[in-house]
């Protein structure tokens, strides 16, 4: 088994280390590294499930050997591209993270094995993965919007399925609350970004195949020629998708609980330090102070600080003039004292008076009439 070179790459000095989260660049880089140092684990056992429904479905049955483009019969293209959609992800993602989890527990893979670990998990995989291509297809029928939206919070359905045990429903329900908690659009910016490496040397390959078919081709020479080449760069295509994916699922998971610890901050929380006050703003939601509370820039008193619990540091009172002029609200001294005591704000206006109706002492609270 090949082993890791510590230091050969920048980034992450071990691939395998499965509770650490890991950035984009540290996401290539584990899954090159995994990639290129087991390919009788990843690359090989893809080329198994893939090239055999090629040579069948597109070759023989749907007659792309014998055809000068290597191209098959439509019915069973679409057969093909559904089989390898379905079973072919299903296994070729069981088999990849059943390997990596076993690779991290420093276990001795071979092919046969690697296929072992994968087909024990098969089914729950498959009707996962077939659970997720029903929801791809219904997002499809409603908008095309919608197939974006299911694919990329489903995208980890069949990682769920393998590794945790969980049932198609389940694991689809899983992926999307790991995405949601992660983020949609930054799922689908590392997605794009993680699959362009394998999806741009596919199509150069795709178009060099069609090129080369239609300028050399003869119904007896390259189309066999052209249908095993296009089930390799499928091979390859789908094991480096298979594989950067779970390495997304752990990198995933680990963000999601070293939030929930506290070790990271939630997502979207950002401060901004005003006049001796620290404001937060959650994702999706209004300015709050220090306590948690609503925090209205015009000058409005939000909720009760008492009632809420400090987020980030005691709020300290904005400067104050001794006699503030009419119609501003008090916030220090006696009044934040009677804020903390849940008592009513100094700014809250007294019900006016009629003319003939007395005061106490001729109170001057902004809002009170005065008094002749």
């Amino acid at each position: 088994m090949s082993s890791f070179t510590p230091g050969s790459l920048p980034v992450p000095p071990d691939p395998l280390a499965l509770d650490k989260p890991k950035e984009l660049g540290e996401l290539l880089s584990s899954a090159w590294k995994l990639w290129r140092s087991y390919p009788a684990v990843f690359v090989l056992t893809a080329a198994l499930v893939v090239i055999p429904i090629e040579v069948i479905l597109g070759g023989v049955v749907g007659h792309g050997f014998y055809d000068p483009e290597g191209r098959p019969d439509a019915p069973v293209q679409l057969l093909d591209t559904l089989l390898l959609s379905t079973v072919g992800t299903a296994l070729i993602t069981a088999i990849h993270a059943r390997a990596v989890t076993a690779l991290a527990e420093k276990r001795e893979l071979t092919t046969e094995t690697a296929f072992q670990l994968g087909a024990e998990v098969f089914w729950p995989v498959l009707f996962a993965a077939l659970l997720y291509f029903a929801a791809i297809v219904a997002g499809v029928i409603a908008i095309f919007v919608g197939m974006i939206v299911v694919a990329v919070y489903g995208l980890f359905a069949t990682q769920i399925a393998a590794l945790e045990g969980k049932g198609p429903g389940e694991a689809l329900s899983d992926s999307f609350a790991l995405v949601k908690d992660n983020g949609w659009w930054r799922t689908l910016g590392y997605q794009i970004v993680l699959g362009l490496f394998a999806g741009i040397p596919a199509g150069i390959a795709g178009v060099v195949i069609g090129v080369a078919s239609v300028a050399l081709g003869e119904p007896s020479s390259f189309g066999i020629v052209a249908v095993l080449l296009l089930a390799l760069v499928q091979t390859a295509g789908m094991s480096w998708t298979a594989l950067v994916t779970t390495l997304l699922y752990f990198s995933w998971k680990s963000h999601s609980r070293l939030r929930a610890s506290g070790e990271l901050p939630a997502r979207g929380m950002v401060t901004a330090s005003g006049a001796g006050a620290t404001f937060v703003k959650p994702a999706g939601g209004t300015p709050v102070d220090a306590w948690g509370a609503p925090h209205e820039p015009t000058g409005g008193s939000g909720a009760d600080p008492s009632q809420a619990t400090p987020q980030t540091q005691p709020w300290t009172a904005p400067p104050t003039t001794a006699d503030p002029a009419p119609g501003a609200s008090l916030w220090s001294g006696e009044a934040a004292a009677k804020r903390d005591d849940g008592t009513p704000d100094a700014d809250v206006t007294e019900p006016s008076r009629s003319s003939g109706e007395a005061t106490d002492g001729g109170s001057d609270e902004p809002g009170s009439p005065d008094q002749d």
